[in-house]
């Protein structure tokens, strides 16, 4: 349910807490595009 595209818009706006320590939102995207690129790097080997 959470995956909605307005529930994934609401979730980006706020800063996410993680380990007892809020993120900022820039620090959180970077984090998903490193994410992302990884998962991309390693579809790419595994052919």
């Amino acid at each position: 349910m959470a995956d909605t595209c307005e529930g994934r818009h609401l979730r980006r706006l706020q800063p996410r807490i993680q380990n007892g320590k809020k993120e900022t939102l820039p620090q959180y995207l970077r984090k998903q595009n490193e994410k992302r690129k990884n998962l991309r790097k390693r579809k790419l080997a595994q052919r």
